[in-house]
Formats: C-alpha cells, sequence, structure tokens
C-alpha cells in the first residue's frame, strides 16, 4: 500500500490506524478485562511493541510536536498499561503523576 501513496498520506493513515487502535484497545480494556500485576507487565510489554511498530511504519517523517507522533497518539494506552503494571494500589499521585506523560492528568 506503501507505493501506492504519497509519503504524506501513509504517514497519515499510519497514524489514523494507531490512533483507532488505541482508541478502541483502551475501551474494551478498561470495560472487559481485569488485570493482575503481571497481566499489567505483559500489557505493558505489548504497548512498547506497538510504539515501536507503528513508528517503524513512518521513520523521522512525522513531526515531532505535541500531538503529531505515533508517541502521543498512544500515550493514553501507554500510561495505562504503566498503572496497571504497578506492584502496589498504595502508589501516591505524585508517583502516578511522574510515570504519565506530560499533558496528561492523574485524578483519584
Amino acid at each position: 500500500m506503501q507505493e501506492s501513496l504519497s509519503a504524506l498520506n501513509y504517514d497519515r493513515l499510519v497514524l489514523l490506524a494507531a490512533e483507532t487502535m488505541a482508541e478502541r484497545f483502551c475501551t474494551q480494556t478498561l470495560t472487559l478485562h481485569k488485570f493482575t500485576q503481571l497481566g499489567g507487565l505483559q500489557l505493558e510489554k505489548d504497548v512498547r511493541t506497538l510504539v515501536t511498530g507503528f513508528g517503524d511504519l513512518t521513520p523521522d517523517r512525522i513531526p515531532t510536536h505535541k500531538g503529531e507522533g505515533v508517541r502521543a497518539k498512544l500515550a493514553k494506552l501507554n500510561n495505562m498499561a504503566a498503572i496497571l503494571a504497578l506492584d502496589s494500589h498504595d502508589c501516591s499521585l505524585e508517583e502516578l503523576s511522574s510515570m504519565v506523560q506530560v499533558g496528561d492528568r492523574v485524578t483519584e
């Protein structure tokens, strides 16, 4: 498919696919599943693989300012996986805030 699209349109298609996949994954994960710590760690690993995979599809062509790149499109999913992988329910909001990317908020 990459051969039949311009580089810009291909990048937009990959970003749209990443964003759509992340939204659906977040919605289904939160509503349909319960996680143990090991499940959270596996989810975190899988999300890192997805970020790398989508990033490899569009090497160095997407602007890096906020909201434009693959990492920004998958940030919510990445943050959710990091929270599910915590080893304790007693983790403070300050620790959670240091884990999530800038611009996101953690609430009780």
